[in-house]
């Protein structure tokens, strides 16, 4: 306390100079045995007042020395303890102009922490990242998103704590992240390969409303959508089309599409198979018909040209995915619906 006080009255640039300086210090320590460094609760609690200045230079340099003291698992259990996260993440979600450095050194200060100690990432931090991401319009955002989706797989506990899972897929439905939707699919079909990560998901709420929007229908009347209403259903729908192409690229999104659950719920090929049985006469489904039919022959795709695989010699990978591709849509009556559709006379 005696240190805190005596930091704070002298000047601001002062200030500044003995942050430096602790920082100098700290450094010096670690290059013996970082391990071994041992830091008492009042100068951590000296950091933590100076980031409550008003000066925007004093608080960055103060996040930037307690990125150096975060050395081994006691400090940052100290850190924790006296929620010196809390003021870091107020430095991250500052919005003025002026805070541009104290907001790039808690993002150095959240990737430090993500690399050397991700299991004791603090909840207030992913609850600061989560607002930072959905904030499209934030500069930061898309670090904040990387850093979220690293996060899934490294501490996949504190992100279903903190909702997270639930965060990152509404995400994906984002227009405005749709460069980045197939690389957060790509994480969360990762966690849903592993049975230790699988648990935080509710695949039957949460994954299911991506594809939501193939099994809706139009409206039969003509004219019932105004032109902006037909803009706002296209982006949905194309993502829809991207997502189902992106989860039949992999075989654990395949077992998820072609799997029933515990609670016997037809699995979502089975409903993408009701929907290619249905004639040609119902317009209001004419879209889904057509999404699917056109996943489904660039999945084959790779078939198509007998030629090649008749030369080849040993297993194919790629033969022996596409019929686990065909065996999937098999078992959810794709014989059957074949036989209906080829039997019409339309």
């Amino acid at each position: 306390d005696r240190a805190t006080s005596e930091l704070l009255s002298s000047r601001r640039n002062d200030v500044d100079f003995r942050l430096t300086k602790m920082l100098q210090l700290v450094n010096s320590l670690k290059v013996c045995d970082a391990q071994s460094v041992f830091l008492g609760l009042d100068v951590i609690k000296v950091v933590r007042a100076c980031l409550c200045e008003q000066d925007e230079r004093v608080r960055a340099t103060a996040v930037r020395c307690l990125k150096y003291m975060c050395c081994n698992q006691l400090i940052v259990d100290n850190v924790k303890r006296l929620n010196l996260p809390h003021f870091i993440m107020m430095c991250l979600e500052r919005e003025d102009e002026s805070g541009k450095a104290e907001r790039l050194a808690a993002l150095k200060w959240l990737r430090y922490m993500l690399d050397h100690y991700p299991l004791s990432m603090p909840e207030c931090c992913v609850r600061s990242l989560m607002a930072v991401a959905q904030h499209s319009k934030h500069e930061y955002a898309r670090i904040c998103l990387d850093l979220l989706r690293e996060l899934c797989i490294l501490n996949p506990m504190v992100m279903h704590r903190c909702n997270g899972f639930k965060v990152l897929i509404e995400l994906i439905s984002n227009p405005l992240y749709g460069d980045a939707a197939d690389q957060l699919l790509l994480t969360v079909l990762y966690i849903l390969d592993h049975p230790n990560t699988r648990k935080y998901l509710r695949p039957s709420t949460d994954v299911q409303q991506l594809l939501s929007p193939l099994v809706g229908v139009d409206p039969y009347k003509k004219n019932a959508q105004s032109t902006a209403q037909i803009e706002q259903n296209k982006a949905p729908r194309e993502l829809a089309q991207r997502v189902l192409q992106t989860m039949l690229k992999s075989v654990t999104g395949v077992f998820y599409l072609g799997s029933s659950d515990v609670r016997k719920r037809t699995s979502y090929l089975r409903l993408m198979v009701d929907l290619m049985k249905l004639p040609n006469k119902i317009a209001g489904i004419q879209w889904a018909r057509k999404c699917i039919f056109d996943v489904l022959e660039k999945a084959l795709l790779p078939l198509s040209d007998t030629t090649k695989i008749e030369t080849l010699r040993g297993p194919n990978l790629i033969v022996n995915y596409v019929c686990l591709i065909l065996m999937a849509f098999m078992k959810n009556g794709l014989i059957e619906c074949l036989v209906d559709v080829g039997m019409r006379s339309d």
